[in-house]
């Protein structure tokens, strides 16, 4: 088995991430609040490495997630693109962070600049603010180190890939010998096997700075740069509660369909040990997501019958158009101390964080949109109708954060974990709705009124907390108990629409919701920490989610949504050739309170599957030859739980294989597999649409390191 490179610098007081070359996973996350080895973290937290990422020939971060368990994937929306994940029961899409600072763009990511991805289950507002209901996604960026080194790759596929990446590191000796330099590349270009006309266009660039490294002080400037140019595969209609009986194939947006978007991230951080058990972090970021888009949704057209025959039945199209810019800055101050007290050993974590959001979208709707046949919907036809504008909105936030996690050893066997936050979160929508109304049919939409403008304004402060014992009766293994909480405000999306389409705002001026988590679980290493397994046992609670009040247009926190589950994961070494990662999860979902217009009472979680599994296993046959299995299973999810609309997504799974040879000491050929079976299946859902997976397929891909 080839050895990976370790993206880590010389050792430091502070440092304190590893990650190992021998098996799929770390020992400790990236994220400085929690201080303390996995086998000692009172939470569920899996982690993904680059070295599972490059066998498993993954190049975006949703087929990076399949191998977590308790995460399911929904499509995107009118109102936001991009990576759309689903936590133990609860939308993670504004979870998504990068080096531990929020990610909040709508684009689709890219795995190139990872050195590792993680994900922390349960409620962890105590770390990271607003949000993370089922839990967070932190992307781990490669920063310099001090060793030469030079990985480049070339891929192509049978469903059109063409993918290069470069990855290099270089010591600046003139500097000091403690300075160093990276540049992650990559262009990529594909379609989606078994689909028609969907295509995935996009490059990326990450520049990296790193001052003092081994040294007291530290300095180390990060820049990502990824742009797309795709055509959005918003997928078939809903027919009745299922998906459309068509063909896997069939695509009912336009070849000119477009998504554009163009991200820019810059990352400025300062480490200082002040001394041996004191150090001290400042992290600057700034942050741009820009978006442009025409995308096209097929729906029933009106009028369509469950006994209409099939081969009449249209399918209207909802064009969706326009441009929006997110905007992030971000100063995050915080100091690790470690110090002892009544005999107690103690790591606190405490910090100051501020931040300024923006989101700016404009959207348009279009009229005069030809319908398609349901079964064999015409192909490559130019775009013909008019665009005119629905709304345009902006959203300034301020977000004001102090925050202190402490972890008290009390001995050998136990420790406890104590954590609380203050946040205040300060939103203020504007909006400006254009009202328009059709002449006739298929003609220019006339303006009715004068443009109508509203203003809400929210200030949420609020206070979570998390607490944690880990008690470990031997060296390799270890119990633990967590509580934590979590909130949402209504503006958490940096908007107040609770549909784009309708335009409705009914949780305006709504307090947060408000949730909490109780997890049990064990932690196993075994074969001299070659392999490590875990068991969690959890229930979260949303006792104030938002349903629609008595009056029409406003909800009430009136609802209640309860997940009680259990997730199993195992990975590392079985034997000296044989390694695996593995994972299950059971989700046993409720809506607990509701009203009418609402979920249904006792309706299992929109996007939650009961039972879901994921595993990669490789075998190193010879020295120079390794072989991998893997695949998912995932049972039936619901796109929607209403009275009105209850549509049922079939269960599904999928199997993966690979094999790689080790030419030479620097060159290594690898080749995927993915969906052998060429099963047809439902990858992401929403209420609207269903969108398929990708059919059966193979990438070649050389390497060179």
């Amino acid at each position: 088995m080839p050895e990976a490179h370790t993206q880590t610098s010389e050792p430091r007081a502070s440092e304190h991430v590893t990650v190992t070359s021998e098996r799929y996973g770390a020992d400790q996350v990236s994220l400085s609040k929690l201080p303390a080895p996995l086998q000692d973290t009172p939470q569920s937290v899996t982690i993904v490495t680059s070295e599972l990422l490059r066998e498993r020939g993954t190049t975006n971060l949703n087929d990076a997630l399949r191998n977590t368990p308790g995460i399911s994937l929904g499509a995107g929306e009118f109102s936001w693109q991009g990576n759309n994940p689903t936590i133990r029961g609860f939308l993670a899409r504004n979870d998504m962070y990068l080096d531990g600072i929020r990610d909040f763009g709508s684009y689709y990511r890219d795995t190139f600049d990872y050195e590792q991805l993680e994900v922390l289950s349960g409620p962890s507002s105590v770390y990271f603010g607003r949000g993370s209901t089922g839990g967070v996604i932190n992307q781990v960026s490669k920063t310099p180190h001090l060793r030469e080194d030079l990985d480049a790759s070339a891929a192509l596929g049978t469903d059109n890939t063409k993918r290069l990446t470069v990855d290099y590191n270089h010591v600046l000796s003139d500097l000091g010998g403690d300075a160093a330099v990276r540049v992650v590349g990559m262009a990529h270009s594909s379609n989606v096997a078994g689909r028609n006309t969907g295509k995935q266009r996009r490059w990326g660039l990450a520049p990296s700075l790193a001052l003092g490294l081994g040294k007291p002080t530290r300095l180390t400037v990060t820049y990502l740069h990824q742009e797309a140019d795709d055509i959005p595969d918003y997928g078939i209609p809903w027919y009745f509660g299922r998906r459309a009986p068509v063909d896997f194939s069939n695509y009912y947006g336009f070849d000119s369909d477009y998504l554009k978007t163009n991200v820019n991230v810059l990352t400025v951080k300062v480490e200082h040990d002040i001394s041996a058990n004191l150090q001290f972090r400042n992290t600057m970021r700034y942050g741009q997501y820009g978006r442009d888009f025409r995308i096209s949704e097929g729906v029933l057209a009106p009028g369509t019958t469950s006994s209409t025959p099939l081969a009449t039945v249209q399918v209207a199209r909802n064009m969706w158009q326009g441009t929006s810019t997110e905007s992030l800055g971000t100063e995050q101050a915080e100091i690790t101390a470690r110090f002892d007290s009544w005999n107690l050993a103690h790591t606190l974590v405490s910090g100051l964080e501020a931040s300024w959001e923006n989101s700016t979208p404009l959207f348009q709707n279009t009229t005069g949109v030809p319908t398609l046949d349901l079964l064999s919907p015409a192909r490559h036809l130019a775009f013909t109708g008019t665009v005119f504008p629905r709304l345009y909105a902006e959203t300034p936030a301020t977000s004001l954060a102090a925050y202190a996690v402490d972890t008290i050893k009390l001995d050998e066997e136990w420790e406890v974990t104590a954590g609380f936050r203050w946040d205040q979160f300060a939103s203020h929508f504007k909006s400006t709705t254009y009202a328009t109304v059709l002449n006739q049919p298929q003609a220019a939409p006339t303006m009715l009124n004068p443009p109508v403008t509203s203003q809400v304004k929210n200030v949420d402060p609020i206070v979570t907390y998390r607490v944690g014992v880990v008690y470990k009766p031997v060296e390799n293994a270890s119990f633990y108990f967590a509580h934590g909480t979590s909130f949402n405000p209504s503006a958490e999306s940096l908007s107040q629409l609770t549909s784009a389409r309708a335009l409705g705002t009914q949780n305006s001026f709504l307090p947060p919701e408000k949730n909490k988590s109780f997890e049990v679980g064990a932690k196993w290493s075994m074969f001299s920490k070659r392999l490590e397994a875990t068991a969690a046992m959890f229930r979260l609670e949303k006792d104030n989610a938002r349903i629609p009040g008595p009056v029409a247009g406003v909800n009430v926190l009136g609802g209640s949504q309860q997940v009680d589950g259990f997730e199993l994961s195992l990975w590392g070494n079985i034997t000296p050739e044989w390694r695996v990662q593995a994972g299950y999860s059971y989700l046993d979902s409720h809506t607990v309170a509701t009203a009418t217009g609402g979920s249904l009472l006792s309706a299992p979680l929109v996007n939650t599957p009961k039972d879901a599994a994921t595993f990669w296993s490789d075998y190193e046959i010879l020295p120079e030859w390794t072989v991998g299995l893997g695949g998912q299973y995932v049972s039936e999810r619901l796109a929607q739980n209403t009275a009105t609309s209850y549509l049922k997504s079939s269960p599904y799974y999928t199997l993966d294989a690979s094999s790689s040879y080790r030419i030479n000491a620097h060159y290594l050929i690898q080749l995927n597999f993915y969906n052998l079976t060429d099963r047809d299946y439902i990858n992401e859902i929403h209420p609207f649409r269903a969108v398929p997976g990708a059919g059966r397929s193979a990438m070649l891909t050389l390497s060179v390191d």
